[in-house]
């Protein structure tokens, strides 16, 4: 599947990502997302939310006893790989300020994992 992504579509993946994904792995609706949560939740978006949960816990500077992260660090995480995908548009490939998928490839440096799984992602719930 092509990816073509304007700065729009990243901007409403990123809301859907956090209400439709984000939120309802929240099972106990504690504000707070546990590493079984994660582990658990099948369905549209379990590998966006894998990756997005593991960069979650490196910006809350989790040590290896945490297993958790905050909703609203999720959401800067989930904002923070918005922004790389919207850098790579501007600065990547042909630079027409659209994500079409070839900014992943042959280019180091071209974005995390967890910035590509939410590019796919939103890219296949548009």
């Amino acid at each position: 599947m092509k990816i073509h992504l304007t700065k729009t579509d990243i901007n409403q993946g990123i809301k859907r990502a956090m209400s439709d994904v984000v939120k309802e792995a929240d099972t106990n609706k504690t504000g707070i997302i546990y590493d079984v949560e994660v582990s658990k939740f099948q369905g549209s978006g379990s590998a966006m939310l894998k990756k997005a949960y593991a960069y979650a816990r490196h910006i809350e500077g989790g040590t290896a006893g945490d297993d958790f992260v905050q909703l609203k660090t999720m959401e800067k995480a989930l904002k923070n790989l918005g922004t790389a995908l919207k850098k790579l548009a501007d600065t990547k490939g042909n630079k027409n300020h659209v994500l079409d998928g070839n900014e992943f490839q042959g280019n180091a440096g071209s974005g995390s994992t967890a910035a590509s799984a939410l590019a796919r992602w939103i890219n296949s719930t548009k």
